[in-house]
C-alpha cells in the first residue's frame, strides 16, 4: 500500500509541475506582447481602427446679381472596397463592374489588392452610388461628395 500513495504523489507532483511550468511558460509569453511587443500591436490597431479618408465639403453657390446661380454644387459618389471585408470576391466584382460599367480586370485588380481601403472611381452620379449601397455588402462604402456644376458652362469658371 506505502508503494501505491508514493506513486500517486509522484503523478500529482509531475501533473502540478506540468501545469506550473505551463503557467509560467504562458506568463512570460504573455509579459513578452504585453510589453516588448506593445508599440507594434498598439500600431496595428490604430491603423485597423483609422482609416484615412477625404470628404469634399459643400462649397458656396455663386450668384449673379439678379439671382441666377452661376457655380453650384452636384452631389456625386466616390465608390471604394476594403479588402479586409470582403466576403465573396465574385459577387463584389460582377457588382461592381454592372453598375460602374467598368472592366473586369480593372476592377478585380482593384477589389484583390490588400489594402486599408481601396478606391474604385469617384465622381460616380448619385443614383447609381445609391443603387449600389442597396446591395448592402459591407465590403463597399460608399461615400458622398460635391463636385462644382456651372450651369453655363466652364466658360469663366476659373474667374469665378
Amino acid at each position: 500500500m506505502e508503494k501505491n500513495k508514493t506513486f500517486h504523489r509522484k503523478k500529482i507532483l509531475a501533473a502540478f509541475l506540468i501545469f506550473l511550468l505551463s503557467f509560467i511558460g504562458l506568463s512570460v509569453r504573455l509579459s513578452y506582447l504585453m510589453i516588448g511587443q506593445s508599440q507594434y500591436y498598439a500600431e496595428q490597431a490604430r491603423e485597423l481602427h483609422e482609416r484615412e479618408r477625404s470628404i469634399k465639403a459643400a462649397r458656396g453657390r455663386i450668384l449673379d446679381r439678379n439671382g441666377v446661380v452661376l457655380a453650384d454644387n452636384k452631389t456625386v459618389c466616390t465608390i471604394s472596397v476594403i479588402h479586409s471585408q470582403v466576403k465573396d470576391k465574385e459577387a463584389v466584382i460582377a457588382m461592381l463592374c454592372r453598375e460602374l460599367a467598368l472592366d473586369e480586370e480593372y476592377v478585380r485588380k482593384r477589389v484583390e489588392k490588400v489594402s486599408a481601403i481601396e478606391r474604385i472611381k469617384s465622381n460616380v452620379e448619385k443614383a447609381t452610388g445609391d443603387t449600389i449601397r442597396d446591395y448592402n455588402l459591407p465590403s463597399v462604402k460608399v461615400d458622398e461628395d460635391f463636385k462644382r456644376y456651372y450651369p453655363y458652362g466652364e466658360l469663366a469658371s476659373k474667374v469665378l
